[in-house]
């Protein structure tokens, strides 16, 4: 916050006034700081009603010519009555916001939101997106007709209840509404035989909301069994752009397949998650669907979970030569490349995103893959087991792309990562290293911490191992990383407070741009970290997984 006194000294010395569209633009590169997801207790709005109330006092100039000119970019989250009321002063400043996604359960009768909504239509219609319909709007007669979005989540409130605020008067068919998000993964409302209910009501939305032509459904197919139902509803099916399934027995894959082929089909995004698979591969959804996502004309994104099941390299060939996919998300146990089917070449080359998460993958495999796919953007590499000393060194892919390796640590293993006569410490910008915590390894971590700036393309790590006092000093000396996460838990051979080793990291390292603390239960002493933080001359935010996130 020093730019803004910075500001207002310039401001009162200078001759010339800066610009208004120079300092709209400072406002919105502060304010769209803000990110929601990055944190547990999404405090970060406290810090963009600080920004718009120091410009405010500048001068009249600013507050009544800039500040209605500018716009919050990022989606906005209205999960508070506190929160809420900050949102209504920066409406009444002006400001434009890009998505407001506001909570249906803030209208109750024992909070005052009803009666600001009901009083002051410029907030009211503000709102373009609303999550968790509470039946209490039936009760205010609140009429949100400039909604553009509607959430339905039942790990908030019951879908059940959704629709029946939605079906009802409050919610007007309109042309701003287009789309329609449904999350059912926590909780079923439907009895074993009345299933059909979800898909039901689905379509029961649809013809009352007509203007929509985008939808997306994630649901436990375990519970909800709605796939043998959507089908028999072309006019879902034909808005139907995201569908993501979670399951733990095998599903029918006909009913996917009917889904998938319906002549209104126009599913982008594809997502098959399963925990649990029979040993028979016959029997596997993602081995029947194989022929029709190969020549699927409008999936753009496939992600298929099957971490207990192998694949074979001739289906992932299959599945990448796909004209229109873009991102291929593959989690199996491992790949097999016998001669018993054939190996297709690749003959495409839109895909940008590719992930691999396997218990073992050659690495020469994955050169293959790398080198037949020219517009790669982005490659991650998730393995489970490990590696053959031998196997890594077979990576060498002849085109540049961001590279996130995620490896269980071995010191051979390591010590390849950082050779530069291999590929990886050129190659690799985000790495894992994942460790139950055995002390002789804890041992020989430590001491490759203090190599780790050989990997000369690394800007984040993560240390999926519980936290160790041996850690402090190579991270603390460290001059390359950008990005830290590591995770908390206890601290072994040392009796100093975990948050203490933080701390001293923080006071001692000058590159840092963000950490993430995971599993903090342990930490504490906030103050001095605020203090470190506050002198670190790079550092931005830190996240913490129990605290509120500080930031600048």
């Amino acid at each position: 916050m020093n730019l803004i006194k910075s500001l207002k000294k310039k401001t009162k010395t200078a001759s010339i006034p800066l610009p208004d569209n120079i300092i709209k633009y400072i406002i919105e590169t502060l304010i769209n700081a803000y990110n929601a997801f990055s944190e547990s207790h999404n405090t970060s709005y406290l810090k963009i009603d600080y920004v718009l109330y120091q410009f405010s006092m500048v001068c009249q100039r600013w507050l009544d010519r800039v500040l209605p000119t500018v716009r919050f970019n990022r989606p906005f989250y209205v999960t508070s009555v506190s929160v809420f009321r900050h949102f209504v002063q920066w409406i009444g400043l002006g400001i434009k916001f890009s998505d407001i996604i506001f909570s249906g359960y803030l209208i109750s009768p024992n909070m005052d939101v009803p009666l600001v909504l009901m009083s002051r239509p410029h907030v009211r219609n503000a709102i373009s997106t609303v999550s968790a319909m509470s039946s209490y709007t039936i009760n205010h007669r609140i009429q949100l007709d400039r909604v553009k979005r509607i959430v339905i989540d039942d790990s908030i409130v019951p879908v059940i209840s959704s629709f029946e605020v939605l079906l009802g008067e409050q919610y007007p068919c309109t042309e701003l509404l287009t789309r329609i998000d449904i999350v059912t993964t926590e909780t079923s409302d439907w009895d074993a035989n009345g299933n059909e209910n979800l898909a039901t009501c689905i379509h029961q939305l649809c013809n009352k909301f007509i203007h929509v032509d985008y939808i997306t459904l994630n649901t436990d197919e375990d519970r909800q069994h709605i796939t043998p139902h959507l089908p028999n509803y072309p006019n879902i099916i034909q808005k139907l752009k995201s569908l993501h399934l979670h399951f733990t027995s095998n599903i029918n894959g006909k009913d996917i397949n009917r889904i998938l082929t319906h002549p209104f089909s126009c599913i982008h995004t594809l997502k098959l998650h399963n925990s649990i698979v029979n040993s028979n591969i016959n029997n596997r959804i993602d081995m029947t669907l194989i022929d029709t996502l190969e020549t699927h004309n409008t999936i753009t994104s496939l992600s298929l979970h099957f971490k207990n099941g192998n694949i074979h390299l001739h289906h992932v060939h299959r599945l990448l030569n796909n004209p229109i996919l873009k991102s291929l998300k593959l989690k199996y146990h491992n790949l097999e490349s016998t001669d018993i089917l054939p190996i297709p070449e690749i003959t495409t080359n839109n895909i940008r995103v590719l992930t691999l998460n396997f218990n073992e993958i050659p690495f020469s495999t994955i050169t293959n893959l790398c080198n037949s796919l020219p517009n790669l953007n982005s490659l991650k590499v998730s393995i489970r087991a490990h590696q053959n000393n031998n196997d890594l060194q077979k990576f060498q892919p002849k085109n540049q792309f961001f590279f996130e390796l995620v490896l269980p640590y071995q010191p051979h293993e390591f010590e390849i990562l950082i050779d530069k006569t291999q590929i990886f410490h050129k190659l690799v910008n985000n790495l894992t290293l994942k460790l139950d915590g055995e002390s002789l390894m804890i041992d020989q971590l430590s001491k490759h911490l203090s190599e780790i700036d050989k990997i000369q393309s690394l800007e984040t790590l993560y240390l999926s191992v519980p936290f160790n006092h041996q850690f402090m000093n190579p991270l603390a000396k460290n001059t390359s990383l950008k990005h830290l996460e590591i995770k908390m838990g206890t601290v072994n051979g040392m009796h100093l407070h975990i948050s203490n080793l933080f701390n001293e990291i923080l006071r001692r390292n000058k590159t840092l741009i963000t950490a993430h603390i995971k599993d903090s239960d342990y930490f504490s002493n906030l103050e001095d970290t605020q203090k470190y933080f506050n002198l670190h001359p790079t550092i931005q935010r830190i996240y913490c997984s129990k605290y509120d996130s500080i930031y600048k």
